[in-house]
């Protein structure tokens, strides 16, 4: 399968105005690359993972999410699970590790999150809050950095929620994934063209 980056560059920065992005089987409107193998110094420098590991999240949803994210905790891009707690995960061990449990404290992740100061954060969930939604949109709005929400398919998901917190969070985006198999290239794609577009406004 090969990618085009500069359609997936035109997708984005359509999602960034508040146009929300759907992925799916059939779809082509964002088709992200693979993240390439190797050492890649500050790749993803900024960027923090919050996990939905709430039960919900059992069985192959949690299986494809450890296979997607595991090379970026080997790029020690940093990673936090999110159930009814929430806990850094510093190596792949600990990620393969992780089972299914508990609720969905998006809330919770979020603030401990932005103590990390980061400029680009990526949640991958299946599932909606146990908390107040209210809050939560309250506290992206606030902290203004981009959420880039990927919604893996479930039948309790609020999907307006979530892209409501992309768009509150400052030009987040948010991606419907149909096919959970997707998700790698989904995540490396998202990093990637937010590594090109720093880079852009630096030069």
């Amino acid at each position: 399968m090969t990618f085009d980056l500069e359609k997936i560059k035109k997708d984005i920065q359509k999602a960034e105005n508040l146009q929300p992005v759907s992925l799916n089987k059939t779809s082509t409107a964002l088709q992200p690359r693979r993240m390439s193998k190797g050492p890649r110094t500050n790749f993803g420098k900024g960027t923090v993972f919050l996990c939905d590991t709430s039960g919900s999240m059992y069985g192959e949803k949690l299986y494809a999410l450890k296979e997607a994210v595991h090379e970026f905790v080997e790029q020690d891009i940093k990673t936090y699970e999110f159930n009814s707690q929430v806990n850094l995960l510093t190596s792949v061990s600990q990620l393969f590790a992780v089972v299914a449990r508990g609720t969905t404290k998006m809330l919770a992740a979020l603030k401990t999150c932005y103590q990390d100061e980061p400029n680009n954060i990526i949640m991958i969930t299946d599932g909606q809050p146990d908390e107040n939604k209210q809050d939560i949109l309250d506290l992206a709005a606030e902290k203004q950095i981009p959420i880039q929400c990927i919604m893996l398919p479930s039948s309790d998901v609020d999907r307006k929620f979530l892209e409501d917190l992309c768009n509150a969070s400052g030009g987040g985006i948010f991606t419907a994934l149909t096919d959970i198999k997707l998700l790698g290239q989904t995540i490396a794609g998202l990093i990637e063209y937010k590594e090109e577009k720093k880079q852009a406004i630096q030069l």
